[in-house]
């Protein structure tokens, strides 16, 4: 088991406990922005590709942050001071101590939430066999928002096994009623990873229908046939049927 900080702090007085605890925040921000990212953005810089750069500079406000705001937490939580202040720990905690772990989840949350959406603007800027990259990014939106409102509502004491049991039952309800669009969804996402087609492969499938794709959507796959007739067929279809790629094999990097 590690030590807790806490303990490298006993036999402080409060004041003393005060000042390193500052000292030390201050300095692993500066730190943190001085040193460790200066060198990461010097190492970064000489590489090929520019996602790197995207995680470094989405990530250097939270880093930061963290290194400040973590002083203000544990300052709330040293016996001697939690013992000689005036006001109550428990308003000490209200104030000091849960404010500070709640920026620092907000900004993590916001980071991750925008470099996973900088990350996939990129990929999708690059041109790519499917069009609906965004739609990860939407997902992964509503994941972040979902659990850092999960993670405040329990930093802050608030019960949420209500709140997921009723989010359990709404999901069933908006699973039964959207099925088909779900399926779609997730058959998209089968074909995106079975490397099934790309756009611009010509396809023939079990049923007779054939075409160029022309775009592969969250929900459909829209295909021109050799009439210059636009057929949308739903991607759970494809993705059940036996597809003919006559455009493959290529060689693809």
């Amino acid at each position: 088991m590690f030590p807790s900080p806490l303990t490298l702090f006993e036999g402080f007085s409060a004041l003393e406990a005060t000042v390193a605890v500052l000292v030390v925040s201050v300095a692993g921000a500066l730190a943190m922005e001085f040193v460790v990212l200066r060198v990461a953005r010097r190492y970064v810089s000489h590489t090929d590709t520019g996602y790197d750069d995207i995680v470094l500079s989405s990530l250097r406000a939270p880093l930061v942050v963290t290194a400040a705001l973590a002083g203000v937490y544990v300052l709330t939580q040293v016996p001697s001071v939690r013992t000689s202040v005036l006001v109550e720990p428990r308003l000490l905690d209200a104030v000091f101590g849960r404010p500070s772990l709640s920026v620092i989840v907000l900004v993590w949350a916001y980071a991750a939430n925008g470099v996973v959406n900088r990350l996939v603007a990129a990929v999708n800027a690059e041109g790519g066999r499917f069009d609906f990259a965004p739609v990860f990014s939407n997902v992964w939106t509503l994941a972040v928002l979902v659990g850092s409102a999960g993670t405040l509502l329990w930093l802050w004491g608030i019960e949420i096994t209500p709140l997921l049991g009723a989010a359990g039952v709404a999901g069933i309800a908006v699973g039964f009623a959207a099925k088909d669009t779900v399926a779609n969804f997730f058959g998209g996402i089968a074909l995106y990873f079975d490397d099934t087609y790309k756009i611009g492969d010509y396809i023939v499938l079990d049923d007779g229908t054939a075409g160029t794709v022309i775009k592969v959507g969250v929900r459909s796959t829209t295909l021109l046939t050799r009439d210059e007739v636009l057929v949308t067929v739903p991607n759970a279809a494809l993705n059940a049927s036996k597809v003919t790629n006559e455009s493959a094999p290529r060689r693809r990097r």
